[in-house]
């Protein structure tokens, strides 16, 4: 299942039921973990009493406005490092943080950027 960009489409009087229908991953991460694009939205992402590496795919035209949003949620002070697909550090998650990532679909190019990052319990 594929999530469709909806470039210059227009959604009008909108309204999600029963969540957001936009899919939730917890996982407890065993070591580096690598997203695609097919992914839940939500990712809960607890380090295992690590620090751990999350690597986002290659851009494709396709991911133009593609987006997760990450939240750490280990137990203990174990960061996660968001990075992109040549593994260039794009972003840091301490403890209970979390944050979006978005992809501009910029093909050849780095492709993925951090919007906000914040501390949540």
């Amino acid at each position: 299942m594929s999530r469709v960009n909806l470039e210059q489409q227009r959604a009008q009087g909108l309204q999600l039921v029963n969540g957001s229908k936009m899919g939730v991953m917890a996982q407890a991460l065993t070591g580096t973990t690598v997203l695609n694009k097919d992914m839940p939205t939500l990712l809960l992402l607890d380090t295992g009493g690590v620090a751990r590496n999350v690597d986002f795919p290659a851009v494709t035209a396709d991911m133009k406005g593609l987006f997760f949003v990450i939240k750490n949620t280990s137990a203990g002070a174990f960061a996660i490092t968001l990075r992109n697909a040549a593994a260039a550090t794009i972003g840091d998650l301490a403890q209970s943080e979390s944050c979006m990532v978005v992809c501009d679909g910029v093909v050849g190019t780095a492709g993925w950027h951090v919007l906000m990052v914040g501390t949540s319990t």
